[in-house]
């Protein structure tokens, strides 16, 4: 059987933030089987390209497993998570779409950063005011260099913090709820040698 340990211990060594594992352990989320394979879930965030890259590092490994995108339904039946493959040929991440309104795309982030710079040549500006604002000018720069040089606007909007700061705000993450169900979008391992495991997941 493989052990979730393992790739645990094999995935740590390339990726250093927090991730959890779980064992595939239905077929069709309604009944248990014996694991059927480790589903590697990272932060919710995680970019489309790191999962891709761990799935390479995993299989190129050397320790017997073959890995792919997956995504994962999990329920609760009696006070136990049964973990069931829900896509495999198409797997994607999830767009919110209910957002926050302090968020900007980049023609907002823009103007933003067009009246702060305003605001630091009015000559009757305290010195904390053009301090505070220079700041801001400074981080939000930042932000828009960020998504511009990575080509991250469909994916990422800049959210402003209150009246002094400002994030970058993902739009696609790796984990969605609907009616009770948790869905993530992950990494599939599966030993190599187990025939019947491997042809099942859509790996031969």
């Amino acid at each position: 059987m493989i052990s979730r340990e393992k790739i645990h211990d094999l995935v740590r060594l390339f990726y250093r933030h927090e991730f959890k594992t779980f064992y595939i352990n239905s077929t069709d989320g309604v009944e248990f089987t014996n694991p059927l394979g480790v589903f590697i879930s990272l932060g919710m965030t995680t970019s489309l390209e790191t999962l891709t890259s761990i799935c390479d590092f995993i299989s190129s490994s050397n320790k017997g497993y073959l890995a792919r995108l997956a995504e994962i339904r999990s329920s609760r039946i009696n006070g136990q998570y049964i973990n069931a493959i829900s896509n495999l040929e198409n797997p994607h991440q999830y767009r919110i779409e209910d957002l926050p309104e302090d968020i900007m795309q980049r023609e907002d982030a823009m103007k933003e950063l067009d009246i702060l710079k305003e605001q630091v040549s009015m000559k009757s500006s305290s010195l904390g005011d053009i301090t505070e604002n220079a700041y801001k000018i400074h981080k939000l720069t930042a932000l828009i260099n960020t998504l511009d040089s990575s080509n991250g606007w469909d994916s990422h909007v800049i959210q402003k913090e209150g009246d002094k700061d400002y994030h970058i705000f993902h739009l696609l993450l790796n984990y969605e709820e609907r009616e009770g169900v948790k869905y993530r979008l992950g990494i599939l391992v599966v030993n190599m040698n187990d025939e019947n495991n491997r042809e099942n997941k859509g790996f031969s």
